[in-house]
């Protein structure tokens, strides 16, 4: 399902609003269309202008296609250049060691960690499929309301160089080279990170549980 909001201009508040039902409304693709008119000496244009559509967003609703199957990790580390399997397999290992889960799709896998409130996206890994002759990775955190924080996991992920930027919360980067598969090494080590900083938050610790301490 799609939704579409269209407008000649949409305010920041429901910019915001689309943003967030986005990431909660998995099976639903919420969008903003900004239609600007402009005229000039005899001629009449509409410039649409798209609101929501990340490629962290467009991962996590893309829908399987009748003629592509849905990937395993067999049949993803097959379609991986050797250069990288090794990588990505291990990768899976430790994911599943680590406690995080793995959401398969026709062309990728995504690293998402449990949370009280939801599922939170950590990296996307893609086998060069139908996405030319490079396998690549993605860093972002998707799935936490907090924009500070979001910003902070890309700029992880930024520095540990060559990552381009790929949306407003997403890196990217091509595994194309050995120094690349290195850092995408790294990559998978913040997302470890990252994870068990999320999971910490959720935790409470007992001097909060306790009775407030009594004024002498």
């Amino acid at each position: 399902v799609r939704l579409l909001f269209v407008a000649d201009e949409l305010p920041t508040e429901l910019r915001a609003i689309i943003e967030f039902m986005n990431e909660k409304m998995e099976s639903v693709e919420v969008l903003g269309v900004e239609l600007r008119r402009y005229t000039g000496a005899g001629f009449r244009a509409l410039v649409p202008r798209i609101i929501g559509q990340t490629e962290a967003i467009r991962t996590s609703k893309r829908r399987p296609s009748a003629s592509r199957p849905i990937l395993n990790e067999v049949t993803f580390l097959e379609a991986c250049p050797a250069i990288a399997r090794e990588c990505f397999a291990d990768a899976l290992r430790e994911a599943g060691e680590r406690g995080l889960f793995v959401k398969w799709g026709t062309e990728s896998f995504s690293l998402r960690v449990r949370l009280q409130g939801g599922d939170a996206a950590l990296l996307t890994a893609w086998a060069p499929v139908t996405r030319g002759q490079h396998a690549s990775v993605q860093g972002y955190l998707n799935g936490v309301d907090d924009e500070e924080k979001r910003q902070a996991v890309r700029q992880r992920f930024f520095d540990l160089g060559r990552f381009g930027s790929s949306g407003k919360y997403t890196a990217a980067l091509q595994l194309s080279d050995q120094e690349a598969i290195q850092l995408t090494r790294k990559a998978f080590e913040i997302v470890w990170e990252v994870a068990a900083e999320l999971r910490a938050q959720q935790t409470v610790p007992s001097e909060v549980t306790g009775a407030p301490a009594q004024g002498g």
